[in-house]
C-alpha cells in the first residue's frame, strides 16, 4: 500500500475548508493506494487523462526521490498545466 504522506496532510486541510473535497488519483496501480472515502482511484486509458486533468482544481506529482531527479520536472506537471491545471509538487 502506498501513503499519501505529505500529500495526505495537504488534503487533510483542504477538507477543512471544502468538506466535500475528492482526492481523485489516476494510475494503473490502484490496488497499492490506501483506500479512502475522500479517495477516488481510477485506472483509465492514457487518452482520457487530459479530460480529467483539464476538470480537476489542482493536481499533485509525486516524483520518486533519487539523484537523477533532482534537475527534472515530471511530465505530467507539464502536462497539468498545458491543460489548465494547477500543479503541486
Amino acid at each position: 500500500m502506498v501513503s499519501m504522506g505529505r500529500n495526505g496532510l495537504i488534503f487533510k486541510k483542504l477538507k477543512i475548508k471544502r468538506m466535500n473535497a475528492k482526492f481523485l488519483i489516476l494510475t494503473p496501480d490502484h490496488d497499492k493506494i490506501e483506500t479512502s472515502p475522500d479517495f477516488i482511484v481510477r485506472s483509465v486509458p492514457r487518452s482520457e487523462v487530459p479530460l480529467y486533468i483539464s476538470i480537476a482544481n489542482a493536481s499533485v506529482c509525486f516524483i520518486q526521490p533519487s539523484f537523477s531527479k533532482k534537475g527534472s520536472s515530471a511530465t505530467k506537471m507539464a502536462e497539468s498545466t498545458c491543460y489548465g491545471g494547477t500543479c503541486y509538487r
